[in-house]
């Protein structure tokens, strides 16, 4: 259904531009070729600037749009409700188009592309799905806005007599960079991630998770885990498989899993330990056996057996 509609909706845009009946304009000459459009931009700055930022534009804005199942995945939503940043989008670009235009000009351009530069760098960073969805929306407005005094202070720099030889060079600014600003986009969150790391914890229902959280609210860190694991060798193997940059385990774990996985020290102020009370049932089947297991676990050997799997003294 969501095809069958949007079918219909390009139907609907055929069928508009149909009935429009648009007013006569100067027309050049010849026909505008791209490689004239190019001379006169590289001998004009400012039409070449312009031109670079309408490619900067689409460039800025590319992340959302591409990378949206990636994005959802890290805010913990089914990957469908991407199409949700593409919705935002539009919607942001349709509310810019209705707020009183203003005279373009470079100091207006720079404001609305640094807004879209701005909503797009904190994305990753929103506390939840609904905020990231609002700066998506910003975003839109913001690159409605810009595109427009681009395109206005373009066709003024180039004259009418010029006009159309610069639009088939804004062509390729706009729709040309798309392919490598996707390309470039995919191979760097293959690379590096949507986010700057990857973190998973256990589930707090579980000891190491409960542990885990307490350590990052001594350290005043919020963190976001893209998943809650079973337990901590669970967390330990999405580490060691490069599924996730970091965890939290139990140093024991650490130990066992040398070669494989590195471990970072927590500072102490902000350690939590995990207490292993040893202790001797009344009325159990081998009291003798528990009394000396309990003494050799306490014993100079028993510890020092103890220290080497990463367990500290009592």
């Amino acid at each position: 259904w969501a095809f069958l509609l949007n079918a219909v909706s390009f139907v609907a845009l055929a069928a508009v531009f149909v009935v429009l009946r648009p007013r006569a304009v100067v027309r050049e000459a010849r026909r505008p070729r791209v490689l004239d459009g190019l001379r006169i931009a590289l001998g004009d700055r400012k039409i070449l600037f312009v031109l670079c930022m309408v490619a900067l534009v689409t460039i800025t804005t590319d992340p959302p749009l591409v990378l949206g199942p990636s994005l959802a995945r890290e805010f913990g939503v089914p990957e469908v409700w991407s199409a949700y940043f593409l919705a935002a989008f539009g919607t942001g670009t349709l509310a810019g188009s209705l707020l009183p235009a203003r005279k373009p000009n470079f100091l207006t351009a720079g404001c609305y592309l640094g807004v879209v530069g701005v909503m797009i760098m904190v994305l990753p960073h929103a506390p939840n799905f609904g905020l990231a969805i609002a700066f998506v929306g910003v975003a839109g407005a913001a690159s409605l806005l810009v595109g427009s005094a681009l395109q206005t202070l373009l066709l003024g720099l180039a004259g009418p007599h010029r006009a159309g030889r610069i639009m088939a060079v804004w062509t390729i600014a706009f729709a040309g960079s798309r392919p490598l600003a996707t390309a470039w986009d995919t191979w760097l969150a293959a690379q590096l991630g949507t986010s700057w790391g990857v973190l998973v914890l256990a589930a707090p229902t579980v000891p190491v998770g409960k542990y885990a959280l307490e350590a990052l609210g001594k350290a005043g860190v919020a963190a976001r885990p893209v998943s809650q694991e079973v337990d901590a060798r669970a967390v330990l193997n999405k580490v060691a498989l490069g599924e996730a940059d970091a965890g939290i385990v139990y140093v024991t774990d650490v130990r066992s899993a040398a070669g494989r996985v590195s471990g970072v020290n927590i500072p102490e102020s902000d350690q939590v330990i995990a207490r292993y009370p040893v202790v001797v049932i009344q009325g159990g089947k081998a009291p003798l056996v528990a009394r000396r297991f309990a003494a050799y676990v306490l014993s100079p050997e028993g510890q020092k057996t103890l220290a080497s799997f990463g367990f500290a003294a009592p």
